[in-house]
């Protein structure tokens, strides 16, 4: 029987849990464009606005392997409030104290590090919702729909951030974006389903490091897939890190913009993603993730290309269009592999490990962008184009193809079953 994209919306709590992801979404890319704007309009340094893009991504890596751990053992309903809840604060702080005159730059660096700990813990446990309230018929579907919802929060976030910072002071703008967080909080099911080891294996299992250990143990020495995904997409996404220190680079140094023009430029990007997930989330991609996968990072290296050559609005663009036109054959291909080769039991530990590790691309791509892109500006656009070719080559040498099948586990990591 065919499915059609009406068919997820009809699973119960879908509804719900998708516009949580929006507002988790558009506040995380508005956070994002907002520490690289209010850092150099305040503190006029691209090296700090490099580093503190790197210790936002760098903290959620290290806390993703505890956060999964706590998502499969406790309630994920109050697990996402207090995310939420304690991520609005630490962003709020900023332009609280910035504005009284007491913000110095550790301190700074600071509440990025605590928003850093907290914002992905949301993040990752509505990610392990979709493949349990969703039937596996609908995954494609719904990895599709959430693509599209990425792209809206993109689209939406970023023109919504450019015109606050282009019409706002810089302490009003990063107030706004941490209210997107605080408003998702009231959208939060109390009856949200949970997938937690048994009381009778608790004493197996004493203590969350125990069980953050087996699940690194799980991605990285019993699934091959996750192994892959988790080592060889951080370099690809890169790219994607280096982008959001560049792209502003550009538009003051190159096209004599404001941050209007930044925000509308990555929303022509979040557009041009937007329609591909659209497409793609149509595709069966069962049996054909890998390949998918390559094509969709071979294309985007195009767009890299024409980025590093872009000496107007136009051909960058062009360039942007490019870099999200294939950004849903790549974010389906992954998200729906990754579903399909992971033990429902471990969705909380693998995907927290094995998105954090992804993450890691952002933070190193925008540290490397920040610190050379005042020297070897011209240099630094390249970077994007080698790490998308690196990505490619490893991903097409160590993924195994058409691996679809649930990896097994050794009997002494099983844990029993016992879905709420």
């Amino acid at each position: 029987m065919k499915t059609t994209y009406m068919d997820v919306f009809k699973v119960k709590g879908i509804s719900s849990l998708f516009i949580i992801n929006f507002l988790l979404r558009a506040g995380a890319w508005m956070f994002s464009t907002a520490i690289v704007v209010f850092t150099l309009k305040v503190f006029g340094s691209s090296a700090l606005a490099g580093t503190a893009v790197f210790f936002s991504g760098i903290f959620s890596i290290l806390m993703g392997p505890f956060t999964g751990t706590i998502i499969d053992r406790y309630n994920k309903s109050f697990i996402i409030k207090l995310s939420l809840f304690l991520t609005g604060i630490g962003i709020l702080l900023i332009p609280i104290l910035n504005n009284f005159d007491v913000l110095p730059k550790f301190l700074f660096i600071g509440l990025i590090i605590f928003t850093g700990l907290t914002r992905p813990v949301a993040l990752t446990a509505v990610a392990t919702l979709f493949p349990i309230l969703i039937p596996e018929k609908y995954w494609d579907k719904a990895n599709g729909l959430d693509g599209v919802n990425q792209e809206v929060s993109v689209v939406f976030g970023q023109l919504l951030v450019g015109t606050l910072f282009a019409s706002l002071l810089p302490e009003v703008a990063m107030g706004i974006v941490a209210m997107f967080y605080f408003f998702a909080i009231i959208f939060v099911k109390k009856d949200i389903p949970s997938t937690n080891s048994s009381k009778d294996t608790a004493s197996n299992i004493k203590t969350i490091f125990d069980e953050t250990l087996q699940g690194i143990t799980y991605v990285f020495k019993h699934n091959k897939t996750l192994k892959s995904l988790s080592l060889n997409v951080p370099i690809y996404v890169i790219t994607f890190g280096s982008l959001t220190i560049l792209l502003p680079l550009i538009v003051y140094n190159h096209l004599d913009g404001n941050e209007f023009y930044i925000g509308l430029l990555w929303a022509i990007e979040g557009v041009a993603a937007l329609l591909s997930n659209y497409f793609f989330g149509k595709v069966n991609t069962k049996g054909k993730e890998k390949r998918y996968l390559l094509t969709g990072m071979g294309i985007s290296l195009i767009g890299f290309l024409l980025l590093a050559f872009s000496a107007n609005i136009y051909l960058l663009i062009l360039s942007l269009m490019f870099i999200g036109g294939t950004q849903g054959l790549v974010d389906v291909s992954l998200n729906s592999l990754r579903q399909r080769v992971t033990d429902p039991i471990w969705y909380g530990r693998a995907f927290a490990i094995n998105g954090t590790a992804i993450g890691l691309g952002m933070p190193v791509g925008s540290l490397i962008a920040g610190y050379f892109a005042k020297e070897w500006f011209e240099i630094t656009l390249f970077l994007p184009i080698v790490a998308a070719t690196l990505a490619c080559l490893f991903i097409m040498k160590t993924l195994s193809s058409e691996n679809t099948e649930i990896n097994k586990i050794p009997d002494e990591m099983s844990i029993e079953r016992n879905v709420n």
